[in-house]
């Protein structure tokens, strides 16, 4: 293991442990530590299929895919629903490395409102459930492990492609699909069947989340 000391004078101390070998310690400049660092490539894994962010911190690793809206099938309390109109959405994962494998620490899901705009994209709440008030995923009994970063592409799909059974946020207990209706309280079943076989969900129904105003807030909360 490398660790890396900073005096106040200027002086950096290097000090390498490796089990069974002798400490070794060197001083260097800090502006000659500087400039071999910046001599240094950085590259990033391959990354999977709509990657918009990619960040690497000193444990773990964040990314953030981007998926067009789609239709596809979906599965509530063990019942299938074809053609559901899935928005477009901003998936975030958290993986942290364990020996050969990664976990995920946290994960998250937005939908987006029209297209990708970049940074100052608007971020709403995803209207299927399996999600947290702050847009957290519940995974259940689902423990995702990855071999390599690329892998992180499928878990879009696993979570697309698992059993809702709760909408945790509350946000979509109430019928709003006709203007001027009563908000009268209705289950999940109803509400899937609702919007099955629509082109796409209603706008009316992607309410905006207040964790996060943006993707550039989001980022910075992940980065920070």
């Amino acid at each position: 293991m490398l660790s890396i000391h900073m005096h106040d004078d200027g002086r950096v101390r290097m000090v390498r442990d490796e089990e069974g070998l002798p400490q070794k310690v060197k001083h260097v400049a800090l502006q000659d530590l500087i400039g071999a660092f910046q001599d240094q490539a950085i590259a990033s894994p391959i990354m999977p299929t709509g990657t918009v962010q990619y960040w690497r911190g000193f444990t773990n690793e964040t990314l953030t895919l981007y998926t067009p809206a789609h239709k596809r099938t979906m599965s509530l309390c063990g019942e299938e629903y074809e053609n559901m109109p899935i928005p477009a959405t901003l998936f975030v994962v958290q993986l942290y490395k364990t020996n050969e494998e990664y976990g995920v620490s946290d994960s998250a899901i937005f939908a987006v409102q029209g297209d990708f705009l970049g940074p100052e994209t608007q971020l709403s709440a995803f209207p299927y459930g399996n999600v947290f008030d702050d847009s957290r995923i519940c995974w259940g009994e689902v423990q995702p492990n990855l071999a390599n970063v690329f892998q992180v592409g499928s878990l879009v799909d696993v979570f697309l492609g698992s059993d809702y059974n709760l909408d945790l946020t509350g946000l979509f207990r109430h019928d709003q699909m006709s203007e001027g209706q009563d908000e009268d309280y209705v289950d999940l079943p109803t509400f899937w069947k609702k919007i099955q076989g629509m082109e796409q969900i209603p706008r009316n129904l992607l309410r905006h989340v207040g964790v996060y105003r943006d993707i550039e807030d989001l980022l910075y909360f992940i980065c920070n």
